[in-house]
């Protein structure tokens, strides 16, 4: 009986070191920040500046926005990785399509293309 739970008291502490081991890595994956990047065009494809982009954190619900640029770009910089979130445009009344952004995904810079028809 006491073999059994020596050893029962030996795989909980192996896993408590496990977990323990693994809970900054989890950490590290989910802190730093993205830059989300792209260009806002119209349904024939040419850029539209003005065009108001919303980037939406899925979990809090919080929004940024941008205006996009003159040849249709935007940018956000530092936005919190290991988040998930919505991105959509919208420019004179009309809304585009809204695009999703993984928290599993691993890149630094992501690149999204929206377009407003």
């Amino acid at each position: 009986m006491l073999s059994r739970r020596s050893a029962l008291r030996s795989i909980l502490f192996s896993l408590i070191a496990i977990l323990l081991a693994a809970a900054p890595v989890a950490r590290a994956q989910s802190s730093g920040t993205w830059t989300i990047e792209g260009v806002v065009t119209n349904g024939s494809g040419q850029p539209l500046q003005g065009a108001i982009v919303y980037l939406k954190n899925t979990q809090t619900s919080n929004i940024l926005t941008y205006i996009s640029e003159k040849n249709g770009s935007f940018i956000f910089s530092y936005a919190p990785s290991g988040v998930d979130y919505s991105i959509w445009a919208a420019y004179k009344g009309k809304k585009g399509d809204t695009k999703s952004i993984s928290s599993f995904d691993n890149r630094k810079t992501i690149h999204i293309d929206l377009r407003v028809k």
